[in-house]
This record gives C-alpha cells, structure tokens and sequence, in this order.
C-alpha cells in the first residue's frame, strides 16, 4: 500500500512541475512578442551602399607551402 502512495506523489509532483514549466515558455513567449529587437525590423538598404561593378564567379584554392 505505502508503494501507491510513493507512486502516486511523485506522479503528481512530476505533473506539478510541467505544468509551471509549460506555463513559464508561454509567459515568455507572449513577453518576447511585445518586445521585438531593433535588430529584427526590416529596413531599406541606405542610398550610399556599395554595388560592385564586376561579379566574382568563384574563388579558387590555393595550396599552402608544406615547409613553413
């Protein structure tokens, strides 16, 4: 008998805990979509950025000397 109660208070203990861990991701959640970063906005490119006039098609390798 004393081995169902043990069960039965853990199970619930386990329970408990889930539940307070599933309700802090959604409190965090919700906070995290109020306070968006300035780092996670869109915006235009300015006027003055560079555009290279050539196209690169690729690099290509090079062996590095075994003696050094």
């Amino acid at each position: 008998m004393r081995g169902k109660k043990s069960i039965f208070l853990i199970a619930l203990l386990i329970l408990s805990t889930l539940e307070l861990i599933a309700s802090d991701d959604k409190k965090m959640s919700d906070e995290s979509n109020l306070n968006t970063l300035p780092e996670h906005e869109v915006r235009p490119l300015p006027k003055d950025t560079f555009r290279p006039s050539e196209k690169v098609s690729e690099d290509f390798p090079v062996n590095f000397p075994v003696d050094i």
